[in-house]
C-alpha cells in the first residue's frame, strides 16, 4: 500500500525503497564476475572491426596504385602493418595468418585478389577469424 501524506503526493514506502537498494547491491556485486567475459569479447571485435577496415583500405590502395599491398604481422603476433600504417594489439590479444602456405604475410592484389589466408586475432579463451577469399578479396569477420 503507498503512503500518501497530508498535502496528497504519493511516496515510496520504506519497503520499496529497501528492495531497490538491495537489487542495485547484488547487481554492483555481479558486476565484475559478468564484465570480465563481456569486455573480452567486446575487446575482439573492436579489433576484428580495425582489422577489416585496414584490409579494405588495402584494398582500395593496391586497386587505385596497381602495386600490391601486404599486410604484415610484426612482434611475434602483438602487432600488423600494412604499408605505412601499424597498429599493435592490446595486451594479451595476438594475430596469426592461417590458410594455405602460412607465413607471416598476407597479400592483396591490385585485381581484387589475396592470398586467400584466414586472419585470426585471439584473446584469453576468445578466437575471431577474418577470411578473405583468394579470388574475389570479399572479406568475412566471424567472431
Amino acid at each position: 500500500m503507498r503512503a500518501i501524506s497530508a498535502t496528497g503526493n504519493a511516496g515510496f514506502t520504506l519497503l520499496e525503497l529497501l528492495v531497490v537498494l538491495a537489487i542495485m547491491v547484488l547487481i554492483s556485486i555481479a558486476w565484475p564476475l559478468a564484465s570480465a567475459r563481456v569486455f573480452a569479447a567486446q575487446h575482439v571485435r573492436n579489433e576484428i572491426q580495425q582489422l577489416a577496415a585496414a584490409i579494405r583500405i588495402a584494398q582500395m590502395t593496391a586497386r587505385a596504385s596497381g602495386q600490391p599491398q601486404e599486410l604484415r604481422i610484426i612482434e611475434a603476433g602483438r602487432a600488423w602493418r600494412i604499408s605505412t600504417e601499424s597498429h599493435e594489439l592490446p595486451l594479451g590479444m595476438t594475430l596469426s595468418i592461417g590458410g594455405a602456405g602460412s607465413s607471416e604475410r598476407f597479400i592483396l592484389f591490385p585485381d581484387g585478389g589475396s592470398t586467400g589466408q584466414s586472419l585470426q586475432i585471439g584473446f584469453e579463451e576468445r578466437i575471431a577469424i577474418v577470411r578473405v577469399s583468394p579470388v574475389t578479396g570479399i572479406l568475412d569477420p566471424r567472431s
